[in-house]
């Protein structure tokens, strides 16, 4: 598999794209210029309905172009985000990304950030349009630092920071973040008027046009970047950090919406999230998933010709073409480089998540899930709770809800929604599914609020409840026979009194 990028190439883009950068302002500025001029121009030589016309014309558009101008010229302040790490706090982590900066042969970061993203960045704070340095701000993904290896960090990094010296001078890094700034004029040009419209889509053309141009440049320096990173990690984990950057990615959203969160609004949060994400990598009932994600990522082979990034197929082909050593030294968990590793990335995490975090009780896994869990069914189940309620006139409790089903009262238990244009039939098969469903989880509840069944989750998310020496295999077809046109609540009622459940339950918020 060929690599379509040539130094040549890259280096006539170069050449062609930083007189479009240049040429925009100045155009711009004559635009400018010449649209206000004439609408001076009538009021002077007293052409008061003239001039009236062509400011409602051209002074709208003018405008349009000066805030493009502002953004092209402006360089974006640099809003730092995640947790710093000083050299004091983490120097095994600095000691291993000044080898790494030095191996690649640039000057190592002013300053390391830890960030919740599955990620890793570097940015610079520059004058002159790029042309003097700062400060440059290493950032790096929590997740990564826990799900990686040593050597897959390493080449991580020297990918990341390899860019700066796959730039091969100032000119070819000016025409790329030359890309940025064309791209934040464009989003900052009003649109409000039709001249505005129109000078907008004439811009975004220009700005599509520079794109594909200087696309060859940013895809030559994201070749030579992973060229670095394969002669200072080895090709092997260079490939492998590609592919498993992904896959903790994938996993690590899965984590956060599944697992992290649970209990979120319930008020509580893992007492170690980090612990948690390593026990679900490991876990055996993902393996097949983590494989299947690193085949679907590794067979990826498009590539978007406005884009500075390569399919990974190429990239990988070309890492492999190079055929590097691997580095003769003890490969490691990443998260060995940081003091109190799964504390700091769990500060990392919190920091940026949400405010009120640090407010939320931390408990063990078994117990959050457990919460979480009861706390959604518990939310579910009030709806039923006060429709039974006012249909009977009476408290809300599980009684309530049986003694509205034996009352014939389904349909009304059921939401509003079911269904304007619906027969009396379906309305009545609606109704027998949504409380079926919510009865069972009121149920359960009752189960679980007495002590009896606590609910737990494995790592894919596939819900379940253990129990001592109960059995509540069977409750489900029950809860089904309750709802069902010739049911009734006889029998459930039988095993709820048989295990000690009173029909005066009713879930509280609290926990029981």
């Amino acid at each position: 598999m060929s690599v379509p990028v040539r130094s040549f190439t890259a280096t006539c883009a170069t050449a062609v794209a930083l007189p479009m950068l240049v040429v925009f302002p100045l155009v711009a500025v004559a635009a400018i210029v010449a649209m206000v001029g004439l609408v001076g121009w009538f009021l002077v030589d007293g052409h008061l309905m003239a001039a009236v016309g062509a400011g409602l014309v051209f002074l709208p558009a003018a405008w349009a172009m000066a805030a493009a101008l502002a953004e092209v010229a402006r360089h974006p302040t640099e809003h730092l985000v995640g947790l710093p790490v000083t050299a004091r706090m983490q120097p095994r982590l600095w000691a291993f990304v000044a080898r790494v900066a030095d191996e690649v042969g640039t000057p190592p970061p002013d300053e390391i950030r830890l960030i919740p993203e599955a990620n890793a960045g570097s940015t610079e704070l520059t004058r002159l349009l790029g042309l003097s340095v700062r400060r440059r701000v290493l950032y790096l993904g929590a997740p990564l630092l826990a799900g990686l290896t040593e050597k897959q960090l390493a080449a991580v990094v020297a990918q990341t920071l390899g860019y700066y010296r796959a730039r091969g001078g100032k000119l070819s890094g000016l025409a790329i973040s030359g890309r940025a700034a064309l791209s934040r004029a464009h989003e900052h040009m009003a649109a409000e008027r039709a001249t505005q419209r129109l000078v907008k889509r004439l811009f975004g053309v220009y700005s599509r046009a520079y794109d594909r141009l200087t696309a060859p440049v940013g895809r030559r320096q994201q070749l030579v970047a992973d060229a670095i990173s394969a002669r200072i990690a080895g090709s092997a984990a260079a490939e492998s950090a590609l592919l498993e950057v992904h896959v903790v990615a994938g996993m690590w959203d899965l984590f956060l919406s599944r697992h992290v969160t649970v209990a979120w609004r319930a008020g509580y949060l893992p007492d170690s999230v980090f612990d948690g994400f390593a026990a679900m990598r490991a876990a055996p009932e993902l393996y097949g998933v983590l494989e299947e994600i690193r085949q679907r990522v590794g067979a990826d082979t498009d590539t978007d010709p406005d884009d500075i990034s390569l399919s990974r197929a190429l990239r990988i082909a070309a890492i492999r073409a190079i055929d590097a050593p691997a580095p003769d030294s003890h490969d490691a968990p990443a998260v060995e480089l940081l003091l109190s590793g799964p504390a700091t990335l769990d500060r990392a995490l919190l920091l940026v998540m949400d405010p009120a975090a640090d407010a939320k009780k931390r408990v063990d896994w078994p117990t959050l899930r457990h919460i979480g869990l009861r706390d959604r069914y518990r939310r579910d189940a009030l709806r039923l709770l006060k429709v039974a309620g006012r249909v009977m006139d009476r408290p809300p409790s599980l009684g309530t809800v049986l003694d509205a089903i034996d009352a014939d009262r389904l349909d009304a238990l059921a939401p509003a929604d079911g269904g304007p244009d619906a027969g009396p039939r379906a309305r009545r098969e609606y109704a027998r599914e949504v409380v079926g469903r919510e009865l069972y989880g009121l149920v359960l509840l009752a189960f679980a609020d007495s002590g009896q069944a606590r609910w737990g989750v494995d790592w894919s998310g596939r819900e379940h409840m253990t129990t001592g020496r109960l059995d509540l295999a069977h409750m489900h077809g029950i809860v089904q026979a309750a709802v069902a046109a010739d049911g009734g609540t006889g029998s459930l009622r039988e095993n709820l009194t048989a295990a000690g459940i009173t029909t005066g339950f009713r879930p509280t918020k609290k926990l029981p």
